[in-house]
């Protein structure tokens, strides 16, 4: 890799909650009002916007290890999902920290065995307000993009948004401090959609909604029949992340080289070279590379095991925070493969193997959003696409809920070789909170999904 950098890596997601039930609509307001809950505002075109007077808090009173026990919970809940998340080539990408927030977003209006479930599958048990924590570490995350390249860089600054809203069933009445702590702690308000008179049009609102968040590499999250008239609300969380390589791969130094997929079971890939001086980590059966990002606000930690289901059997949060703390100076020898993929996942079964089970079923308890009708969670869908050259990585991801003295210098390292020519994962992390942005896996970089 050369010190110019053009690799840009582009990455949205959206996570999107949609909350169903099978009784009857409420009716509207004491006084027949279609939109019981106070001023509205526009917000998207045609849709009006019941939303908190209160606004969002810019300056939690949140210190950095609260922080810093969020996003440990994010990296575990990471680790939880990694073995469910793969698609038919064995191949995955998500975005925990989206999927995380729209689940704790989700929690604000759950209640009793509901939301202990949903804490304990989060990682959130010991965690007092995750709700102001994540403001904390959204705000965090939004000032990134204001990191400047150091003067040997080149390419475009860091950009990373995140961007909530909700869309909800103007005839129940909605909570008022169920709107105050979405109001305050994630800067959202609630798009009144009439799911019973057109789910179809509000499937195709929302999806133009989260197409504008993720720069339309995310138009069609919600499939057709994906939403009814039993639909009562959907929670939307985006993030969108680009970035250029610090030190970029020079394409003339990519060449078809073997991928060992398995045992016996190789093919041919398009493998990009460079390396030079930069963080390592060289552990039991695994070696690992830091790749950070121009202004050094976030990185990919590329880790290449020996035997890919070994590693990931013990791999935990904990074991994951050996490596990213543990990473030191190393003269790397660096070769990874070119690839894309578009991976979509259902996430209901694995939440609820996690632990997660009352929120989706008549057991659910979310009357701290509203007492109009009982609400389940009725599905998650998560969406993801990633691609990675020399020119750079572009990212797209979405989830639907129908919710890093003067003393005499040590002895250099030996030289470190990190050749992900067999399989391997990936962690594009916020090195400041240790945010786990996105995480992926790759058997096979020759596959689509």
């Amino acid at each position: 890799m050369s010190r110019r950098l053009s690799a840009l890596l582009p990455i949205s997601l959206s996570t999107l909650c949609l909350f169903a039930c099978g009784t009857d609509a409420a009716d509207a307001g004491e006084n027949g009002d279609p939109t019981p809950n106070g001023p509205v505002t526009p917000s998207v075109d045609g849709v009006t916007e019941a939303k908190s007077s209160l606004a969002r808090e810019r300056a939690p009173a949140v210190d950095d290890a609260t922080v810093a026990e969020l996003t440990s919970a994010q990296a575990a809940f990471a680790l939880d999902l990694l073995p469910y998340m793969a698609s038919e080539s064995g191949n995955a990408f998500y975005s925990p920290v989206s999927i995380h927030q729209a689940l704790t977003m989700a929690s604000a209006g759950a209640l009793g065995d509901t939301l202990a479930e949903m804490r304990s599958t989060l990682r959130l048990d010991t965690l007092a307000d995750a709700h102001a924590a994540q403001n904390a570490l959204d705000l965090s995350l939004a000032a990134a993009g204001n990191t400047p390249l150091s003067e040997d860089e080149t390419g475009e600054p860091l950009a990373l948004e995140i961007a909530n809203s909700l869309w909800g069933d103007p005839a129940m009445v909605w909570k008022q401090p169920f709107l105050d702590t979405l109001a305050v702690n994630y800067g959202a308000g609630l798009q009144l959609t009439d799911f019973a008179a057109d789910p179809e049009a509000a499937r195709l609102l929302i999806n133009a909604w989260v197409a504008e968040q993720t720069r339309d590499r995310i138009p069609d999250l919600l499939p057709e029949r994906s939403l009814s008239p039993l639909t009562h609300m959907v929670m939307v969380n985006a993030i969108f992340f680009k970035g250029s390589w610090s030190e970029a791969f020079e394409p003339e130094n990519t060449r078809s080289e073997t991928f060992a997929r398995g045992p016996g079971d190789t093919i041919d890939a398009e493998m990009m070279h460079g390396g030079g001086e930069m963080q390592g980590f060289q552990g039991e059966g695994f070696v690992a590379a830091r790749l950070p990002y121009a202004g050094h606000r976030a990185s990919m930690l590329l880790i290449v095991p020996d035997d890919l289901g070994a590693f990931e059997g013990n791999l935990d949060a904990a074991k994951l925070a050996e490596i990213t703390d543990g990473l030191k100076t190393y003269s790397v020898d660096l070769a990874m493969p070119k690839f894309e993929m578009k991976i979509g996942k259902g996430l209901k079964d694995p939440l609820q193997a996690l632990g997660m089970i009352d929120a989706f079923n008549a057991a659910a308890d979310f009357s701290g959003m509203t007492e109009d009708d009982q609400l389940q969670i009725s599905n998650v869908i998560h969406q993801a696409f990633v691609k990675v050259d020399e020119e750079g990585t572009e990212a797209a991801a979405a989830t639907a809920v129908i919710f890093a003295g003067t003393e005499a210098a040590p002895e250099p390292p030996a030289p470190l070789t990190v050749h992900a020519d067999k399989p391997f994962l990936f962690v594009i992390r916020d090195d400041v909170s240790g945010a786990p942005l996105f995480i992926g896996r790759i058997t096979d970089p020759t596959a689509a999904e």
